[in-house]
């Protein structure tokens, strides 16, 4: 039972990764626009999309899983370290319980596949 309520935050959590990462990529404003307001080039925005994406897919390799879910909590802490200091995500809560949500899940689910 705890092997399925796994497998279920991992699909849930590469979702959301996954889902980000095709938004960047094709450019949807509310993604696209957050990289120039914060004094990043736009192909910087590209590049995240792509490791976003490469992480969601990662995360469902048993051999990358730690690697991946490393890589998304690096990213997920860059965004909340620009986010805090630039005061994007200030107009609302809900992003920043995403990043939490988002990073625990990177951190917590590799670990409970391995073990």
């Amino acid at each position: 039972m705890a092997s399925i309520a796994i497998w279920i935050l991992i699909v849930l959590t590469a979702f959301a990764f996954a889902a980000a990462g095709v938004l960047k990529l094709v450019g949807h404003p509310m993604f696209s626009d957050s990289f120039g307001k914060i004094g990043l080039p736009g192909a910087f925005g590209y590049f995240i999309g792509c490791c976003e994406i490469a992480g969601a897919v990662g995360l469902f390799i048993r051999r990358l899983a730690t690697l991946a879910a490393a890589g998304l909590a690096i990213i997920m802490l860059g965004a909340q370290a620009l986010s805090q200091s630039r005061a994007i995500c200030r107009r609302s809560a809900s992003p920043q319980k995403s990043l939490i949500f988002r990073y625990l899940s990177a951190t917590c689910i590799p670990e409970a596949i391995l073990s």
